[in-house]
């Protein structure tokens, strides 16, 4: 459980670091005294507001997978993230870009979303198989 508090709080402290000093983080690669940096910066901070928001439902996802795949569940994982990430984020993502105009911001929401839905279908999965609730084709356990 101390890892798992531990790997929150590194997935919170980089999603603030995101948040808070976008500009000092892009600064690190792009010069803002160019003018020709301009356009490029501003498209870079804003994308990292949609990153901070990556960090922490990636956390969770991980844990959530992690935690499965300790259950001996990894099929049913698969099939989640396949869905997540190629129809509802590929697809939200393509939607926001593309025919709402929002163009990479709209690509980079799409992709938080269908990373959200997996990092919720994930945990809820893990609940329901962890908490001995009735549920269809619950992993068998290995016995040491």
């Amino acid at each position: 459980m101390e890892f798992l508090w531990s790997f929150h709080g590194f997935c919170l402290a980089s999603a603030l670091l995101f948040w808070l000093v976008p500009l000092t983080l892009v600064s690190l690669f792009l010069d803002p005294d160019l003018a020709e940096n301009a356009e490029p910066i501003a498209l870079a901070v804003s994308f990292l507001g949609i990153a901070a928001l990556f960090q922490i439902v990636d956390g969770l996802q991980i844990v959530g997978a992690g935690a499965l795949r300790g259950l001996k569940d990894t099929t049913k994982p698969m099939v989640i993230a396949a869905v997540g990430y190629w129809v509802i984020g590929f697809g939200s993502g393509y939607y926001l870009g593309f025919v709402q105009g929002l163009g990479g911001m709209g690509i980079w929401i799409g992709l938080a979303i269908g990373l959200t839905f997996v990092a919720i279908a994930l945990l809820w999965r893990f609940a329901v198989l962890g908490s001995g609730l009735s549920y269809p084709e619950k992993p068998a356990l290995a016995v040491a």
